[in-house]
């Protein structure tokens, strides 16, 4: 699906533009959207370097009438958290004018958030390829301890100028270009929740960001050396996702187990030589988590299975509750996990079913999950090349802590994925240990 049929799903963004000198259309974009208020960027100081400080200029040339620049400082580096979203608004309120979010995952998050809070609109200027959330209508923030995604308005209108993109810290394109990848894995997830029938896949969604994906991916190293044609397909592939999302209102055609890894991580703060790991480079760890618990899962036949074993040893709710007040300790997340976890906990006989169903459409399921995904082997490789990191303890964490988060994962969503599928079987202990232990996973 290219973005031109893309944009005539969207609910909300009407104009999508990447190509070079991109900067320079702003000022006819904002002619042809009829937008007559004054308009304020919205920055940090090294987004403003990359982009706001031209695009300033380019305004004024062009006779369009700004309000002062809100800039946050460049370090330390902008959170995704709620108590933001609420100094942005009381900010903006005040102010009659049309916000431009000039940066990539954080400020454009915290820009859509506000104006959605205040009923009005925005446009966003990308300043790296690092994410998929330009075009959705989500923003991914911290509240109340817990990581969430919250409802907003996607932007009336993307831009993505081809020299800013391509200029961007080599990190943050590699971030970009693992959470693409992660769309391989979580694909499968939406697979295996349709076969289980827990979630339908929808076709359009599907079709956005699946029919391309490997197009996408095909050229890590090309990306990792800033060629823009490359840039531009990860680019092109991040916006349909993201379309993707806003169509359906949902976030299932973007994220799976991975991205619950990734939201452990940054719940609990996770930096690197003190600062915050890109969220791409964590969902990257994820996704070759997640793989390679689809590959001790496919190694099984569940055919196998004594159901009637695994029901006695099934947990009631109550001693479920307890085994997540244990793994999270007095972590904020915690009490969130167990409203997530509840909506999700089966009784007895809905287990069996589940099983019956698993093993019904086993054949089909393991069929169309290898189509899916990559051999370990060749997504770390792509990943690598790209570069991503593709071990914990390049993200800092111990192995013992990255196991631990599997486990904490699979309490993190509704969202039905692999990790539950391994946890019903009662393999998700047993395989999470075994990744820590191998000399492949992770390595």
């Amino acid at each position: 699906m290219n973005i031109t049929t893309a944009l005539s799903h969207a609910t909300e963004t009407k104009v999508f533009e990447v190509g070079v000198d991109a900067l320079s259309r702003l000022p006819a974009i904002i002619r042809d959207l009829g937008i007559e208020e004054r308009v304020v960027i919205v920055a940090d100081e090294n987004t403003y370097a990359a982009a706001g400080d031209r695009l300033e200029q380019i305004l004024r040339n062009a006779s369009i009438a700004l309000e002062e620049t809100i800039l946050y400082p460049g370090r330390p580096v902008l959170q995704a958290e709620y108590e933001h979203i609420v100094e942005l608004r009381e900010r903006l309120r005040p102010v009659d004018a049309l916000p431009i979010a000039v940066g990539s995952g954080t400020i454009n998050d915290l820009v859509k958030r506000s104006v959605w809070e205040l009923g009005r609109r925005y446009l966003s200027v990308g300043t790296a390829v690092s994410m998929d959330g330009y075009t959705s209508a989500g923003a991914a923030i911290v509240k109340d301890g817990f990581k969430q995604t919250l409802e907003c308005s996607a932007p009336i209108g993307v831009v993505g100028d081809l020299g800013v993109l391509a200029s961007a810290p080599k990190k943050m394109t590699a971030a970009g270009y693992g959470d693409l990848f992660a769309k391989i894995v979580a694909g499968a997830d939406w697979i295996l929740a349709d076969e289980l029938g827990v979630e339908s896949i929808d076709p359009l969604a599907w079709e956005m960001v699946q029919e391309e994906l490997r197009a996408w991916l095909a050229h890590p190293a090309a990306c990792a050396q800033g060629e823009q044609e490359s840039i531009a397909q990860l680019y092109t592939g991040l916006s349909l996702t993201g379309f993707a999302m806003q169509a359906i209102h949902k976030s299932r055609p973007a994220s799976g187990a991975e991205h619950q890894l990734s939201h452990i991580w940054e719940m609990e703060s996770l930096t690197l030589d003190g600062v915050p790991v890109s969220h791409g480079l964590k969902v990257a760890i994820g996704s070759l988590a997640s793989c390679a618990i689809y590959e001790l899962l496919l190694e099984l036949d569940v055919r196998d299975l004594d159901v009637d074993e695994r029901l006695r040893s099934w947990p009631s709710w109550e001693k479920r509750e307890a085994e997540i007040s244990s793994l999270a300790g007095e972590a904020a997340y915690a009490q969130q996990m167990k409203v997530e976890s509840k909506k999700k906990h089966l009784a007895p006989e809905g287990l069996r079913d589940r099983f019956e169903r698993l093993v019904g459409r086993w054949d089909t399921a393991r069929e169309r999950l290898k189509k899916q995904l990559y051999p370990y082997d060749e997504m770390r490789a792509m990943l690598e090349a790209a570069g991503c990191y593709v071990r914990p303890e390049e993200l800092g964490l111990s192995r013992e802590r990255a196991v631990r988060t599997i486990r904490l994962a699979q309490m993190m969503r509704e969202r039905y994925t692999v990790l539950d599928v391994a946890y019903e079987l009662g393999r998700l202990d047993e395989w999470a240990d075994r990744i820590c232990a191998s000399d492949r996973y992770w390595r």
